[in-house]
């Protein structure tokens, strides 16, 4: 099944996958914060995120670290 002509909705497809998020903060004065993320992913959706990371010319950790931090800041107080 081709994918290349249709938009992939990678926020329902992270969403499937089993997934835990941990948060740690470092000094208070450090905005930035660090976010781990551990996914499962099977072989079918490891070669889209690869193709869609390709085609980026970012990495599969890189590509799923943004899509993370999207997800994370929606849903930040």
């Amino acid at each position: 099944m081709s994918t290349q002509n249709k938009k992939i909705n990678w926020g329902a497809q992270i969403a499937a996958l089993r997934k835990s998020v941990g948060r740690s903060t470092n000094h208070p004065a450090q905005k930035e914060r660090r976010v781990t993320v551990q996914v499962r992913i099977s072989k079918h959706i490891h070669a889209e995120l690869k193709t869609a990371a390709a085609r980026c010319g970012k990495t599969i950790s890189k590509l799923l670290d943004e899509i993370v931090q999207e997800n994370v800041d929606k849903y930040q107080d």
